[in-house]
């Protein structure tokens, strides 16, 4: 097969662009994958630069790569359209030049890797050219458009929601990574029913977990380490973060929470930042290496998100031995009740509470739920269970389409 994707600078050998993210991480890990189960890549990329609209960067046997450069698809741009505009019809030239483009290559399917306003430029074309889509839900985006509806006019969120509800109704297979995203997506959407949604879990590279059981051995330490790992915005709910930080100092507890995040070294709300870094011990962004090292230095990692679809930080703790404190708005909600682990599930908006909550849990000697949970996701975060389990799909959507 020929998988035509939206892609990262990462994934483009010789790019001197690092990994970072989640999404980016899959994507290059999942190209190899595939390539090396004897099928294409054809990677797109946008930038925003002074050149050819569609621009090959590299090529072998296995992998293209393609930068499309242009500068319509920018958030200003977004917010300020008009009522009669609509995205086919503002980025109409775009998209003609990308049906003629997608038809050259020839693609088996095209894979949307995670929503944008361009990767649905890139959705919009492929459905044009009448190249079937598998769409992979790596978040909501009106979810992630409400975090910052101080931007947005209620024409442009309406258009960001009539953009991603198209992908549901128009893509031949919907992969979501839990029943969780599924729900939030059809809520914000406003779709009552998604074409072929499939659950694929989020897949993790380091399932070899050092241990089963996990035995609470610093009871009897008082004091108490709590990790962050989140980037720098309003969805991660760093503000709650902050309020238990303060209430910790307000009891006079020896606790003290760490963060790996990079605060924009800007005005906007500079007293917020200052407070921040005067409560809580800020550290840099860190390599997969570097964040293992961090959580073994912690008791417990806190992912407080006011909406989360999944988290691999989750993973990434529990895989060295730490588990993880997740508000309820977190994708992991249903995997946490299924294990038992409801304890482990707290409302940040009260910090007072978290914190008693959480004495309840250092109290416990043996967690056994969070042994079993570990278990699973061993078993169901496997890159080969998960990139498999993508295969299957691509082959039945590619199969459909020649018969």
């Amino acid at each position: 097969m020929i998988i035509l994707s939206n892609d990262y600078p990462s994934s483009v050998p010789g790019s001197g662009f690092k990994v970072e993210g989640g999404p980016a991480r899959f994507t290059k890990d999942f190209s190899n994958f595939l390539v090396e189960n004897g099928h294409k890549w054809v990677g797109i990329i946008l930038q925003s630069e002074k050149d050819d609209f569609i621009k090959k960067v590299f090529t072998d046997s296995k992998k293209d790569f393609y930068y499309i450069n242009t500068n319509k698809t920018s958030l200003e741009n977004l917010v300020t359209l008009s009522e009669s505009d609509t995205p086919e019809v503002f980025l109409a030239d775009e998209i003609d030049k990308l049906v003629v483009f997608f038809k050259e290559i020839k693609p088996d399917l095209f894979f949307l890797n995670g929503f944008s306003f361009y990767a649905w430029m890139f959705f919009y074309a492929a459905i044009q050219a009448g190249i079937p889509v598998v769409a992979k839900h790596s978040g909501v985006f009106v979810k992630e458009i409400d975090a910052y509806k101080h931007l947005f006019t209620d024409t442009a969120r309406n258009l960001c929601i009539e953009m991603e509800k198209s992908t549901g109704e128009k893509a031949q297979a919907n992969i979501f990574l839990n029943n969780h995203s599924i729900k939030y997506f059809k809520e914000e959407t406003g779709l009552d029913k998604i074409n072929n949604p499939i659950v694929i879990p989020l897949s993790y590279p380091d399932c070899n977990f050092p241990k089963d059981e996990f035995i609470n051995d610093k009871i009897d330490k008082k004091e108490k380490v709590f990790g962050v790992v989140a980037r720098w915005d309003k969805i991660k709910n760093h503000g709650a973060i902050l309020a238990l930080a303060k209430e910790i100092k307000n009891q006079n507890l020896p606790w003290k929470i760490r963060a790996v995040t990079r605060i924009p070294n800007t005005s906007k709300d500079k007293e917020f930042k200052d407070e921040y870094k005067d409560f809580i011990e800020v550290l840099p962004l860190m390599s997969r290496g570097q964040l293992n090292d961090f959580y073994k230095t912690l008791d417990f990692l806190l992912l407080p998100s006011h909406f989360e679809t999944a988290g691999t930080v989750v993973m990434e703790s529990l895989s060295v031995g730490v588990p993880t404190i997740i508000s309820p708005h977190v994708g992991w909600v249903d995997e946490y009740n299924k294990f038992k682990m409801h304890d482990w599930i707290m409302d940040f908006s009260d910090p007072k509470k978290v914190i008693d909550n959480i004495k309840n849990i250092i109290n416990i000697e043996k967690w056994t739920e969070v042994g079993e949970f570990a278990k699973y996701v061993k078993k169901c975060h496997n890159p080969q269970v998960v990139y498999n389990s993508y295969l299957d799909v691509f082959s039945k959507v590619a199969i459909s389409k020649s018969v």
